[in-house]
């Protein structure tokens, strides 16, 4: 069997080891998981576990402790047919029962395990970093599901009071696992998408052809997804959306496409091209007020360096 680095989100302790499979062979794009995800395979899935930790960085940038949710996906390459002809939880599926437990136990784990080595000089906070909380989330799939039938996960952390004009922010990890017959390649990751992502970020900006609509701000919402993240900057959404909302507020454009264009240019000036270079930008914006008989129309755009 593979070692457990070699299975899960290598943990930020592991960054620069010669082990590490955090690195730009593995990392893919969100379109390239999007692409390479099982649609069609038998899924489980337990969405919004929610937890208060000492994780990722509250609304003004701290590390406190803060709501968390974190929503797991296991796609397995054969159909759980034996569990279905049996009635019973077995080899072919997962125990959604356990492996919420497992996720909820080893976050507090790798918490009380922060303030452990704080109390003894090790470290310097106590507090877990958003890929910590993914490395917990993918070491508990690996524990509850079987291993040789596991395609892929997806892990979501979430913090829905991080964002200051948002639905929550957070960052989304894609795991591909080998599909090889042999036992020591079963379970070994073949490939990790990892996303920081903004959700529904509502600013008021002018914006729009119409006269009336030059004749006051409306609110634009504004979504987005950093790919191919580096590891060190899935903590940065705090920062991401600040420049986001100064940027679309100071703003006069007739076009959602020309506010693309700009915010685009600014998020990688400003942010990608330092903390994450090689990395894509989608970006989702949406006027609710434009049309009155639809909830939005919206633009969506992907740019790269």
């Amino acid at each position: 069997m593979p070692s457990q680095q070699q299975q899960v989100i290598p943990h930020p302790s592991q960054e620069g080891s010669s082990n590490n499979n955090n690195n730009n062979n593995t990392i893919i794009t969100r379109a390239a998981a999007l692409a390479r995800w099982p649609h069609s395979a038998d899924q489980i899935s337990v969405t919004g576990l929610k937890t208060t930790a000492p994780a990722g960085r509250d609304l003004w940038g701290r590390k406190k402790p803060q709501p968390l949710e974190v929503s797991v996906t296991v796609a397995v390459a054969r159909p759980f047919d034996t569990a279905a002809q049996a009635d019973a939880v077995d080899a072919s599926t997962v125990h959604y029962g356990l492996l919420s437990k497992s996720v909820l136990g080893n976050i507090a784990a790798a918490a009380q395990a922060q303030t452990q080595a704080q109390a003894q000089g090790q470290e310097r906070e106590t507090w877990l970093s958003t890929i910590a909380v993914a490395h917990a989330a993918s070491k508990a799939i690996l524990a509850n599901a079987p291993l040789a039938n596991l395609a892929a996960a997806e892990v979501k952390v979430r913090y829905p009071k991080a964002s200051t004009q948002g639905e929550g922010a957070g960052a989304v990890f894609t795991l591909f696992y080998n599909r090889e017959e042999q036992e020591q390649e079963q379970g070994r990751l073949a490939a990790l998408s990892q996303v920081l992502y903004l959700e529904n970020v509502r600013i008021p900006t002018l914006i729009g052809v119409n006269p009336n609509e030059r004749l006051k701000k409306q609110l634009v919402v504004a979504s987005l997804w950093i790919d191919k993240l580096a590891a060190g900057a899935a903590d940065c959404y705090v920062e991401v959306e600040d420049l986001l909302v100064s940027t679309i507020e100071s703003t006069t454009f007739e076009t959602l496409e020309a506010l693309a264009e700009t915010v685009s240019r600014r998020l990688f000036a400003d942010f990608i091209s330092r903390e994450s270079p090689g990395s894509g930008l989608f970006l989702r914006l949406e006027k609710p007020s434009a049309v009155p008989f639809a909830d939005a129309p919206a633009i969506q755009v992907y740019r790269t360096q």
